[in-house]
């Protein structure tokens, strides 16, 4: 069986317990600002279910207060959309959109920050963190149109996030290009950061953005990702200190495009750059204090020529930019880390637009700001995106034996992967599981800790416990809502007397118990 080893997500968010009963709560798309109704007034546990095809409008920014579940109905139908609509006043009263200090999952909503057809005005921002120590899970969600950043950590610690098969359609705006960032963690400390199956198309600045004192990230993995368009003003993944960090079968296209550009007002703040101040692709600085490690493999990475070409227009100011700073580039085997290879995506946004800016942009040799330097990309819907390549391309079995970027644009291969097939002879663990199970605890006999492990292959309320043998609850090692994954929890006896204690996995769909054996 594939499983989805989350280094952090099992050693950070197994901790995080709740006391709560679940409620099931059908909210309609009927009226304005249902939703907000029903986000103020849940209750903590709460599950709320939105229509397919439903039309959710609110005026003034949504509030999660207490650990919820959003998350699309059953069945077939577009993803239920979220958007802010002004007040009865005219103005709008909220950014972000949704503001968290609890936990928060969603599954399979549609988030549009448009403020009016212009592309120039929209929300800047759809999701902040207001809180330390909190959770975000996103699953299949599609984001469009936030110009500043649509996940802002906002300088809280221990921040954990999940984010897996999701859809960003643009981040940013068409008068900006200094802004518009997948994640910014500005200042924020993560225990856990996991992006795997995801696309991320027509990023102004940055995927990530990872600076600021303390800035630490504790364990990233950036897995089976595809990222396409993307004019860089700053490294488009930038991340300060970072102890461990994967990034593995992705595909990145067309990111970086200004290059080595010095035409611009481009800022030279710390991280941005290697020792020659030139703007990486892939910076990271920090790695002395944490002795960072990255474990890079089988990342296909290219930019067609039709914008490397745009270099030769003015090469004294503008060059491609190089792909790792000193410090990324120190901590890989490049030969591993990349695979140079043209593709070609059966529906990519077109970027002729963006394209004609560019190379009129390099051939003013002007400041970026006094030109109107816009972004201009088509944005396509959802049903009409599709970042497959064909099967003749070497990318196609790169990642050991499937294709390199998100799955999601193959769904039997996918199906395949989640289920852990094979397809080289080499077992890579990657995927979520496919069944629950409890392991026997080991050590066993033990004294005075053990580790329990047990895999839950969707999402769920859990509990574990911990009973002597007159069936009396010793501990609750778990109480609260989980991710598909595999989890691992130490159980310490130090202050129980030797024999045997038995331990209980309960889900809404799997229970089992096991004994194990305490000898002092």
């Amino acid at each position: 069986m594939r499983k989805f080893i989350l280094s952090i997500f099992l050693t950070f968010v197994c901790f995080t317990t709740y006391t709560y009963s679940q409620n099931i709560i059908n909210v309609p798309a009927a009226d304005i600002n249902s939703i907000s109704t029903a986000i103020s007034g849940a209750a903590a546990g709460d599950i709320l279910v939105l229509e397919r095809d439903g039309i959710y409008l609110f005026q003034g920014r949504l509030d999660v207060a207490v650990p919820l579940t959003i998350r699309a109905a059953e069945g077939s139908g577009k993803r239920p959309l979220l958007q802010q609509i002004p007040t009865d006043l005219g103005t709008y009263a909220g950014d972000p959109d949704v503001q968290i200090s609890a936990d928060l999952t969603l599954e399979n909503i549609h988030f549009n920050g448009s403020r009016g057809p212009l592309r120039t005005i929209s929300t800047g921002r759809a999701i902040r963190y207001a809180a330390d120590n909190l959770k975000l899970v996103v699953d299949g969600c599609v984001f469009e149109r936030y110009w500043l950043r649509t996940i802002d950590l906002n300088a809280f610690v221990g921040c954990k996030v999940f984010y897996k098969n999701s859809l960003h359609l643009w981040d940013g705006r068409e008068d900006r290009i200094d802004n518009g960032r997948f994640l910014d963690t500005r200042g924020s400390s993560i225990d856990s950061l996991v992006v795997v199956n995801n696309t991320f198309l027509n990023c102004n600045d940055r995927f990530i953005r990872n600076m600021g004192l303390p800035g630490i990230i504790t364990f990233a993995k950036f897995d089976h990702n595809t990222f396409y368009g993307n004019i860089g003003y700053r490294p488009p993944f930038q991340f300060r200190t970072t102890k461990e960090l994967v990034f593995t079968n992705n595909v990145v296209a067309n990111v970086g495009l200004l290059g080595t550009d010095t035409l611009s007002n481009r800022k030279d703040e710390v991280g941005y750059a290697d020792p020659a101040k030139t703007i990486c692709i892939f910076t990271v600085t920090g790695t002395d204090t944490l002795n960072t490690t990255i474990d890079m493999k089988n990342n296909v990475v290219f930019t067609e020529s039709r914008f490397t070409e745009l270099f030769a227009i003015n090469p004294l100011a503008v060059q491609p930019a190089p792909l790792f700073n000193k410090e990324w580039l120190d901590r890989i085997t490049l030969s591993e880390a990349v695979i140079d290879e043209q593709l070609t995506f059966v529906k990519a946004p077109s970027l002729d637009s963006l394209r004609l800016d560019l190379g009129n942009y390099i051939n003013g040799g002007t400041n970026w700001s006094n030109t109107g330097f816009t972004t201009r990309t088509e944005v396509l819907t959802p049903e009409e995106v599709n970042m497959s390549y064909g099967k003749t391309a070497a990318a196609y079995t790169a990642a050991d034996g499937y294709p390199a970027g998100d799955l999601n644009w193959y769904p039997a291969m996918k199906a395949q992967w989640e289920e852990g097939v094979d397809l080289t002879g080499l077992e890579e663990l990657n995927g979520l599981p496919s069944d629950y199970s409890l392991e026997q605890n080991y050590p066993n006999p033990f004294n005075p800790s053990t580790d329990i492990k047990f895999n839950i292959p969707q999402s769920g309320f859990v509990t574990l416990s911990v009973y002597n043998v007159l069936g009396q609850k010793i501990t609750e090692l778990v109480n609260g809502e989980l991710s598909a994954g595999s989890y691992n929890y130490n159980f310490d006896a130090s202050n129980l007397a030797s024999g045997i204690y038995l331990y209980t996995i309960t889900t809404n769909n799997f229970t089992q118990s096991k004994k194990m054996m305490l000898l002092k």
